[in-house]
């Protein structure tokens, strides 16, 4: 399972409303403040969403382009995403997707910037995040996100280099999950 030519991180994630006191329950099952930061996101898709509709996700954040491609879908709550952030692979991916419809176009296209302009890509979304990260003692990231919209998600979540390691990656983030009380119907 690889996004291009290369391999490229793949994220294992869990996603979860975030119930209150849930930061003081994580510190005590040993979680670990690792960071607060905020940032933007601004989505792109092209008209007809060629993108969303194949499971991609272009966003740049701040000011780096990104591209999620989903690998894996409800495999109970958990999904499985792959995330190239080298914009030359970004291309690469993004060419393969939107040349059929696009190929006229987008032959001389330098820039994940370029891409949208010529493809007619469109913002779908923009918006502010505060997160706050903690690691579990077994490595599993939590994040806790808050959208500038009212919005507020919770995460588990862990980073694999190898498609053999996702299916252990996903039983540690259900045994995090019961460690921290929630149950499956919790976890979308």
């Amino acid at each position: 399972m690889h996004c291009g030519e290369t391999p490229h991180k793949f994220e294992i994630e869990s996603k979860f409303r975030v119930p209150p006191g849930f930061e003081k329950l994580a510190k005590a099952k040993g979680a670990k403040l690792l960071q607060q930061t905020t940032f933007t996101d601004v989505y792109f898709d092209a008209v007809n969403h060629d993108l969303t509709l194949t499971g991609r996700w272009l966003r740049k954040r701040d000011s780096k382009w990104e591209l999620k491609i989903q690998k894996l879908k409800n495999d109970l709550w958990i999904e499985s995403n792959c995330e190239i952030e080298d914009e030359q692979e970004i291309i690469k991916e993004l060419l393969k997707t939107l040349t059929a419809r696009y190929s006229n176009v987008i032959g001389d296209c330098t820039s994940v910037e370029d891409i949208t302009q010529s493809t007619c890509c469109k913002q779908i979304a923009s918006f502010t995040t505060r997160r706050t990260g903690f690691e579990m003692p077994n490595g599993v990231l939590i994040d806790l996100d808050q959208a500038s919209f009212g919005y507020q998600v919770g995460e588990l979540e862990v980073v694999v280099a190898n498609e053999k390691d996702i299916d252990l990656a996903k039983e540690t983030i259900q045994k995090t999950a019961r460690l921290l009380g929630m149950p499956k119907s919790e976890c979308p």
